[in-house]
């Protein structure tokens, strides 16, 4: 009997921080988890998603990002008596993450920088020293290639959407390429011809295509998706 209350208990403390080490963090931040030095969360509107960093690695607050030799630390996030904590803001669990050290994402990156997975947005890449980490965002979410967190797959924004339109054959592609030779990762630049994409360069000489979320737009001034009828068409 007592061990079933621990547990409960420790679910509950578990919900109570998953809020609270989020709270006025932007989404997207990264936020250890004062619980277990080996998980750490993904701070996003609503429910956080909770990572887990490979065996043997833990994750590291210096750093934000998962290490053999982390420095684990604790932070000031209060625990509270968890009142008004419902199942809603319960951090969601995500598949364990791994280690591919074939991948050339973190090419040139510093460690604890965030970069697309360019096979999809089921997942991205964490930055670490031991290489590149690939995080898989939760079922029903899609990694927004925009904003840079796991979003609800309905409304993330994904990249390396195949365009199959007359107007973007192989070479408009290669024309549009030139755009981001020598240009520094994260350059944008609208569609030609559709005001809900845009192209983001890589950093690799390579323009790759976003589409913004449903009922918004590529605003070429601002250089972000706003809602339709902000944006000149």
């Amino acid at each position: 009997m007592k061990q079933f209350l621990l547990f409960l208990a420790c679910v509950g403390i578990s919900q109570v921080y998953g809020v609270q080490v989020c709270n006025q963090k932007a989404p997207g931040t990264f936020e250890a988890s004062p619980l277990n030095c080996n998980e750490f969360f993904m701070c996003r509107p609503g429910r956080p998603v909770l990572f887990s960093c490979p065996k043997n690695m833990y994750f590291d607050v210096a750093s934000s990002s998962c290490g053999h030799q982390a420095l684990c630390a604790g932070h000031d996030a209060s625990l509270g008596n968890g009142e008004g904590i419902g199942p809603e803001y319960t951090p969601i669990e995500t598949n364990p993450s791994r280690l591919v050290a074939s991948s050339t994402a973190c090419h040139g990156a510093p460690v604890g920088a965030v970069r697309l997975d360019t096979t999809g947005c089921r997942a991205f890449y964490q930055c670490t020293k031991a290489g590149p980490l690939r995080l898989e965002c939760p079922v029903g979410t899609l990694f927004d290639s925009n904003r840079m967190f796991c979003e609800a797959a309905d409304v993330a924004s994904c990249a390396f959407e195949q365009n199959t339109g007359p107007s973007m054959g192989s070479g408009a592609g290669n024309l549009l390429n030139l755009l981001c030779v020598g240009k520094k990762v994260g350059t944008k630049y609208g569609h030609p011809t559709n005001c809900t994409q845009y192209f983001l360069c890589n950093g690799r000489n390579v323009a790759q295509l976003f589409t913004c979320p449903r009922g918004t737009a590529y605003h070429k001034e601002r250089k972000v998706c706003d809602f339709a009828n902000n944006v000149n068409c």
